[in-house]
């Protein structure tokens, strides 16, 4: 009787240690391990070696489901930032507690509802950010999506517009390519007749004018020249007083004449402008547009081709 009295008296004290339930391991000696490696658990979470200290207390919970391996259990995923499996564990280890007393509270009944609380409000919290990138990201997909759709229907009209273009055939330039029609340019060809008449009415009066001053450049020099030779040649009072005032008859003929080169080369001047400004008489004529085209009178402004094809 003495060695069954001594093996019933570990049992009962391996089952104080750990509690009463009917959720343990048959065999004292695995009971015993569970201890040990709770004990063990304990000590490496006090040294403060959490990751350590949990695979202890999973090992534990391998032979035997106590509240108390449960609790430690949280208490290291706590620890190591798990929420989720650390309010996994406490839940589990309150639940447990209930079940196997349930005419007694936990020693650490209040402590375990106040982190329960906190790390549910974590986990909501996180969910809520988690949802919120994921919004912000179906946000931005979208406005990309929108983009590159306003991009392609830009291309699109882009290139009806190109094809109209062509076969209306209209030339093609820079602001043709963004789909604007040019305007067609309607000169009148009266404008063209009268710079050209006007530029040759100022080329023969600029001519004459500079010929005229030649001749009377020419006369004015001969007869001053002429005077003066005289006026030195001569050395009686009266002839001299003769031949200055020849000298100076001479003078107007070659003011007349530097007038008259200026005005030649101010007419002259005019009549380059006139040839210079007078429109194009390849742009002077409107030609029909061969096919379907968008006519256009004169002033017309830009065509622009909007909307989906």
């Amino acid at each position: 009787m003495a060695p069954m009295h001594r093996t019933v008296s570990k049992i009962i004290a391996v089952l104080l240690i750990l509690g009463t339930t009917n959720a343990w391991a048959s065999d004292p000696e695995e009971l015993a391990l569970a201890q040990k490696l709770f004990h063990k658990g304990r000590s490496l979470y006090q040294a403060g070696k959490f990751v350590d200290a949990a695979e202890k207390f999973r090992a534990a919970l391998r032979i035997a489901t106590r509240p108390s391996i449960l609790l430690g259990l949280a208490q290291c995923y706590r620890q190591l930032n798990k929420t989720e499996e650390a309010l996994k564990a406490y839940r589990q280890y309150d639940q447990l507690w209930a079940k196997l007393n349930p005419d007694r509270s936990s020693p650490y009944a209040k402590e375990v509802k106040s982190l329960i609380a906190s790390l549910s409000q974590t986990i909501k919290e996180k969910e809520a950010r988690e949802l919120q990138i994921k919004e912000e990201a179906r946000q931005k997909a979208l406005a990309e999506e929108k983009r590159n759709a306003k991009a392609k229907r830009a291309a699109e009209e882009k290139r009806v517009a190109e094809e109209k273009r062509q076969a209306s055939g209209t030339p093609s330039n820079g602001k043709e390519a963004a789909g604007t029609a040019p305007p067609i340019q309607n000169v009148d060809a009266d404008e063209r007749r009268t710079k050209t008449l006007w530029a040759y009415v100022s080329l023969g009066v600029g001519g004459a004018a500079i010929v005229t001053g030649g001749i009377l450049l020419g006369v004015g020099y001969a007869q001053g020249n002429s005077a003066y030779d005289e006026y030195l040649a001569s050395g009686e009072p009266t002839t001299i007083s003769l031949h200055r005032s020849e000298v100076d008859d001479a003078r107007p003929l070659l003011t007349a004449s530097y007038v008259l080169f200026g005005v030649g080369a101010a007419v002259l001047g005019y009549s380059i402008y006139q040839f210079a400004t007078r429109p194009d008489e390849t742009k002077s004529v409107v030609r029909a547009p061969q096919g379907p085209s968008i006519s256009v009178g004169q002033g017309g402004g830009s065509i622009f081709w909007t909307g989906r094809y």
